[in-house]
């Protein structure tokens, strides 16, 4: 059973010396060592995921044809650009599949934050696919990353281009026995 987290303009837009930590924080706008945990979380997936495709492929071509794709690309000069497009299009991928169906990538579940509408739900597949078309936009010199930080709505230059936010989805936890001593006694 989820939530609905709900960050309308006027909360989203709403700045307090006081926020609350921890738990309660639900619903705040995430900030930017939040988020760029999140980042290098996500680029460590994306790697991942290109690896294993390159593997799978690899493996592919050389039970077809006995021989491997080579793919370190034997030192060609457009071996990069071939790099670059792959990494660019799974992690387009990735992201914009990620915050359509689930409103989250890997990254931002580890550190507990979702991508949400003014509505508080899951981006629509056209916000989401703007918004991972945009992060190239805002990692041009880390400017539309830095935003998060220096603004006091905690939106990078993508967030507003695709209207979402990212909060904290953290959920409150009732403390049991168990949490106060975790280690069973010594018999």
């Amino acid at each position: 059973m989820t939530t609905s987290i709900t960050p309308t303009t006027d909360r989203a837009r709403r700045v307090t010396r006081n926020r609350p930590s921890g738990p309660g924080r639900r619903g705040e706008p995430a900030g930017f060592m939040t988020r760029a945990v999140a980042y290098v979380i996500d680029a460590v997936v994306v790697v991942l995921l290109m690896s294993l495709g390159a593997y799978a492929l690899d493996a592919v071509v050389l039970l077809a044809t006995g021989t491997t794709t080579g793919t370190d690309f034997g030192g060609m000069p457009s071996g990069w650009i071939v790099t670059l497009i792959t990494a660019s299009t799974v992690n387009l991928v990735y992201l914009t599949l990620g915050w359509w169906l689930f409103g989250r990538t890997v990254g931002k579940l580890v550190v507990g934050v979702r991508v949400v509408g003014a509505d508080g739900r899951s981006p629509s597949f056209f916000r989401s696919l703007v918004r991972a078309l945009m992060y190239a936009v805002s990692a041009v010199f880390g400017l539309g990353f830095a935003w998060v930080g220096l603004r006091p709505q905690r939106r990078a230059w993508h967030d507003y281009a695709a209207r979402t936010w990212v909060v904290y989805d953290w959920s409150a936890h009732s403390m049991s026995n168990y949490d106060e001593d975790p280690l069973p006694p010594r018999s």
